[in-house]
């Protein structure tokens, strides 16, 4: 069988465990930790704000640590910054500490989960490229489904909240000693090709391995780009604004809704279900994605997904009761599943390999400087006005924009420099 796909499976785990278990169980804990603190609203989504600075921003030093050292050394040593930080986060009290180590976290998940994890998809797979990121990154959701619940399970049975610290940082040493044992950066270090075919096995006679990728009808980029290219097209700027807006989006509902759904007098259970469906059922909206990817251009998935959405937030300003938020929260995961598998295929597809990992972390920026005002600014506005209304219609607006923008790019054309 090919390497690949063991570590494939692998990287799903790790995502499973960090994005799944940490992104989402942070709202399920949310609820009681206002309580206990007394911050507002604000404050405490503030701490969603913060992770995904340090996710975000953290990129170029991801970027930095995967070339100067290897994608696998990157993620092992980061599920021990994701540990050190949650062993930080149980025994903090006050809310500048909560931030210091929050920020820490942010960084840890930067090391441990998308950057690194794409980037060695990226070496591995070519024709199967789509699926295994849609594979990869639906593991989140899955991992929402599970932990959600799980995670209001265990503070109801043990009657302390900071307990969820310890299971996340546990989760993140797991998926470090799986990282270490079974990862490798290319497949030619296990004696293996890309996507376990050898090239010279698949070329015909006169034809040249650019004609034979150029056959498929997904446009991958046969050209070199460098970063500085590639980011002087317009086509990166949309497919990173319209990325944005998917996570803006993903921000505003995970740090939000339980909170919005137990407001409308649904109780904490509901809400953490609902919220579990909606990972759930974004794991099947990456999947599809995935699979789609490799068969039709990925930005119709980007701006399906972003549709999708923004019908879902919609929805979630009338949800109040059980029907109504497991259906909000099934179109809402279906969407963002879509939404975010497409950009990272697109700028792989569009740009090639060669300078992934650095344009990836340069999107990781853009879309952390929009999705980490998401839940301060809503959080803002609901002490301000007592309701999370015009934030959701707000958003919805401005997701209009970017849904004919995602679905009108096209790919890129590399100027030929004068001879």
């Amino acid at each position: 069988m090919f390497y690949g796909w063991r570590l494939l499976a692998v990287l799903a785990f790790v995502y499973f465990l960090s994005i799944g278990s940490i992104f989402y169980g942070f709202s399920v804990v949310m609820p009681q930790m206002i309580e206990a603190t007394g911050w507002s609203r604000a404050q405490a989504s503030g701490g969603f704000s913060v992770v995904t600075l340090a996710l975000g921003f953290g990129g170029p030093l991801v970027a930095y640590l995967i070339r100067r050292f290897s994608a696998r050394l990157t993620m092992t040593v980061g599920g021990g910054v994701i540990a050190l930080a949650t062993t930080w986060l149980y025994f903090t009290d006050g809310l500048t500490a909560f931030y210091i180590g929050l920020a820490i976290l942010g960084v840890g998940m930067a090391m441990q989960t998308v950057i690194p994890g794409t980037q060695l998809i990226t070496n591995w797979f070519t024709k199967r490229r789509g699926l295994a990121i849609g594979i990869f990154m639906g593991a989140s959701g899955l991992g929402a489904f599970v932990a959600a619940p799980t995670y209001v399970w265990v503070i109801e049975q043990y009657g302390d909240w900071k307990i969820v610290w310890g299971l996340m940082g546990a989760s993140a040493l797991i998926s470090s000693l799986a990282i270490a044992i079974v990862v490798r950066d290319r497949p030619e270090d296990v004696g293996t090709f890309i996507d376990g075919i050898d090239p010279a096995t698949i070329e015909e006679p006169g034809e040249t391995k650019t004609e034979v990728v150029s056959r498929s009808k997904v446009f991958r980029s046969t050209e070199t780009w460098t970063v500085k290219e590639a980011i002087r097209t317009s086509t990166f700027w949309i497919i990173v604004l319209a990325a944005a807006m998917a996570v803006l989006g993903s921000m505003i509902v995970s740090s939000q809704a339980v909170l919005h759904m137990k407001d409308l007098g649904l109780s904490q259970v509901i809400a953490a279900a609902a919220l579990g469906i909606s990972g759930l059922v974004g794991t099947f909206g990456r999947l599809a994605s995935g699979g789609l990817a490799d068969r039709f251009d990925p930005r119709f998935m980007l701006a399906g997904g972003l549709f999708l959405e923004l019908i879902g937030i919609c929805m979630l300003a009338y949800a109040d009761t059980t029907m109504m938020a497991y259906a909000c929260a099934a179109v809402f995961g279906l969407g963002y599943g879509l939404a975010s598998v497409s950009s990272p295929s697109l700028i792989a597809n569009y740009f090639g390999p060669s300078s992934y990992a650095p344009l990836f972390a340069t999107r990781g920026v853009m879309v952390t400087v929009l999705g980490a005002s998401g839940p301060i600014l809503v959080g803002a506005a609901y002490d301000a006005t007592n309701s999370y209304n015009a934030s959701f219609f707000t958003y919805s607006a401005l997701a209009c924009v970017f849904v004919v923008l995602a679905f009108w790019i096209k790919p890129p054309v590399k100027k030929q420099v004068a001879v």
